[in-house]
Formats: C-alpha cells, structure tokens, sequence
C-alpha cells in the first residue's frame, strides 16, 4: 500500500513539474539560448571594435573617417593598410551598417531580428558601444 501511495506521489510531482506554465517554458528557453547569444554579442562587439581601432588609424593618418554608406565600401579604404579583412557580417549573418559624415562615424548591428532601433541592437559610435536603444 504504501509503494502504491508513493508511485501515485511520485507521477503526481512530475506531472505537476511537466506541466509548468508557458511564461516559465519561454525563461527555460531563454536560459538555454542565453549563452549562445552572448557569445554572438562578443563576437559581433569584437570585430566592430577591429573596425573602430581601424577607423581611428584611417582618421590619424587622413583627419577625416571614410565618407561612404556601406560596409562594402568601408572596406575598400581600410584594407590592406588598416585591416586584413574588414567584418561585414555579424554573428547573426546580417550586415554591418557604417554611417559617416567624415567627423564620425556609426557602425550598427541589427542583433539577432534584424530590426533597426529595436533593445538587441549593437552600435558603436565614435570609438564607444553604445547601449541598445
């Protein structure tokens, strides 16, 4: 009797535990994801900090930042001399956006939904990341 009461307690408690209610299967989902994500965030931060280091060469030797409107372009005045290879990606296979007026400059992530001005969006502007907005 008692093995019986204990196996009815025992199914009970998983199904119970099973169940679980939908906000606390998307956290335990966000858990598992979390880590994935920072490390794409890092990645990501560390190339357009490359990008910056070589911004700042480019502004050095020439007082001005490139004056173009993509990546691609970017990539033509930095490489060889400043980088071997300009990131264009970011780890979420997006695009890098470089924005300049010649004083400064905005290199952009979109993050993992590729939505401009959305909280997981990366920008460094002028050397410095800035929060998402």
């Amino acid at each position: 009797m008692v093995k019986k009461i204990s196996l009815v307690l025992l199914i009970s408690l998983l199904l119970v535990g099973c169940r679980g209610d939908e906000q606390a299967e998307e956290s335990a989902a966000e858990r598992l994801t979390r880590p994935l994500t920072e490390g794409k965030r890092g990645r990501t931060q560390q190339d357009m900090r490359a990008i910056a280091t070589a911004l700042q060469s480019y502004m050095v030797d020439h007082n001005i930042y490139p004056g173009c409107s993509s990546i691609e372009e970017l990539s033509k005045f930095l490489t060889p001399h400043y980088l071997t290879r300009v990131p264009r990606l970011d780890a979420w296979g997006g695009e890098l956006i470089y924005r300049s007026d010649g004083r400064s400059y905005q290199l952009l992530s979109l993050g993992p939904d590729r939505k401009e001005g959305t909280p997981d969006d990366l920008l460094l502007r002028d050397n410095h990341l800035k929060p998402s907005p």
